[in-house]
Parts: C-alpha cells; structure tokens; sequence
C-alpha cells in the first residue's frame, strides 16, 4: 500500500497501526512529497493507494491523476478539505473513498480491507464488453470479434476511459487531463489524432466511438 502523507510522525502513526491491525499482511510505503509520490507510482505497482490532498510539490488531486493514468489500483483521499467542491473533484478523477481529517483509523481500516476484498474480487480479469469489443484490465488487452488487437498506450487509455462510462460525453480537455496528466504541451487536437488511430484500430466496431460537435466524445452501447 502507499501512503502519501507529508507530516511524517501522523504517517508513521497510521502506518504503524494499519500494520499491527492487520497482524503484518499490509506492506505500507509512506512518502511525504507529491512530486516524489508522482515518480514513484509510475514506477511501482501497488495494491492501494491512501493520498493526503495537501502536499508538498503536487497536489494529493495530481498524485490520483497519476495513478489513474496507469491503471485501477484503489485509491482513498484524506483531507481537511471537506466541502462538496472538493469532495466531488476527489470522486470525478476517480477516488475510490474520501475522508476527511482528522481520520478514525479503525473507519480506515475498513475501507481499506472492503476496497481490498472488492479489488480481489476484480482481479479476476476484469472484463468491459461493448458490442463487439471486450476490455480486459487486467491484461491491459482489447478484442474486437474476439481476436485481439494491438493498441498503443494512450489508445488503449482512451479506450478504456470511454468504457469505462459507456454514453457518457468526454471532453477533449477531460481526456488530455485523465491519459496525459502532466504533460501540458500537449493540445486537444493530439486528442482527434489519438480517436483517429482507435478508430481505424477498432476496424467494423470504429463506429461505436461517436463524435458529439461541440462537446467531445463518447462509446455507444447502440
């Protein structure tokens, strides 16, 4: 598990607890600063994330970022920030759970344990299916008629972030800010470019990925 949490003694606190609790089956990694925390999870795997909003470097919000970029893993946000603003942010780039401090440690435990369960259960190749095209997030692989295609990485991110919301309109900006994350250079036509390659990688099922003028993109389950 990674914990990101910049007042080390709390870190210490919570990490020393969660292991004792869980009689030693956690292996937890704290780091107190969100640009190292951002470098770490492109590097490592972990089975949860826990990520204080408030950091030194980036922000808690830029560490989910991501880690969503690379995939699933179940992530929790703690802050002091507790109004809806922020609460509906944490939730639409995609945290798991939200609390707000100062946090029951016996609450986080068993989020953390449910979201656990719930992640095991899903590894269990995770399968999307529209129409003709099967998403396995596991394998981080696509089928189209059952015979699998290969995609690059942000083509198989677009991908999977429309099907992950089938019908549900994805901005240009909203895609740049959930495959790219950092990279700000990058412009919204890299986007149309990127749609362009899926499509001709989807082959018969291209047409599923709808142009909605004026507002982005979208899967259809029609």
């Amino acid at each position: 598990m990674l914990l990101v949490e910049d007042a080390l003694d709390l870190a210490t606190a919570m990490r020393d607890y969660l292991t004792e609790t869980n009689k030693g089956s956690l292996e937890i990694t704290i780091i107190t600063d969100g640009d190292e925390a951002i470098s770490n999870v492109r590097d490592n795997d972990y089975d949860l994330a826990l990520l204080d909003v408030m950091l030194p470097g980036a922000s808690g919000f830029d560490v989910l970022r991501a880690v969503r970029q690379k995939g699933s893993c179940p992530v929790i946000i703690m802050t002091a920030l507790s109004d809806e603003e922020n609460l509906l942010y944490g939730y639409d780039l995609g945290a798991d759970d939200y609390m707000t401090k100062p946090v029951l440690l016996s609450e986080l435990n068993a989020k953390i344990n449910a979201l656990l369960r719930r992640t095991a259960d899903n590894h269990k190749d995770k399968l999307i299916k529209i129409g003709g095209i099967t998403l396995n997030e596991s394998r981080m692989s696509v089928e189209v008629d059952g015979n699998q295609i290969e995609l690059p990485s942000k083509e198989y991110l677009i991908l999977r972030l429309l099907m992950s919301e089938p019908d549900r309109v994805f901005s240009r900006d909203r895609i740049l800010d959930r495959v790219w994350a950092f990279n700000y250079d990058v412009t919204d036509r890299v986007v149309d470019a990127h749609i362009k390659n899926l499509r001709k990688a989807l082959g018969r099922e291209s047409g599923r990925i709808k142009t909605v003028i004026g507002s982005g993109y979208k899967i259809s389950t029609k």
